[in-house]
């Protein structure tokens, strides 16, 4: 993949855990990396299983790898991309080469 084709810039947050005035313990979204990606929506087989799941707002962002990403858990990371916010399903080290990380995301608000 061309490093020219990742043209969209996308944060990634990392939640956290914090104590609020009064002792409760809140969630809360920072910013962890802004970096570069190639934005892809489903196509073809996969979109029509997505349909089957109702998960077709997905959309695949290919990143640089980056070390910092190496163990991301999915539940602890989303991104932020075009004001829609989109919960990782998967990751996906390419090939295992450290080259390029998949991130498949899905929004719950409209469609990707």
């Amino acid at each position: 993949m061309a490093l020219g084709s990742m043209r969209e810039r996308i944060t990634i947050q990392k939640k956290t855990v914090t104590t609020d005035e009064i002792g409760q313990k809140i969630e809360v979204w920072k910013d962890f990396l802004t970096c570069r990606a190639y934005a892809n929506g489903l196509s073809g087989t996969e979109y029509y299983e997505a349909m089957r799941i109702n998960a077709e707002n997905t959309v695949v962002f290919t990143i640089r790898y980056d070390k910092r990403l190496a163990n991301i858990d999915p539940i602890k990371y989303r991104i932020l991309w075009n004001d829609k916010t989109y919960n990782l399903d998967n990751t996906d080290n390419v090939m295992y080469r450290n080259m390029y990380l998949k991130l498949r995301g899905r929004t719950d608000n409209g469609n990707a």
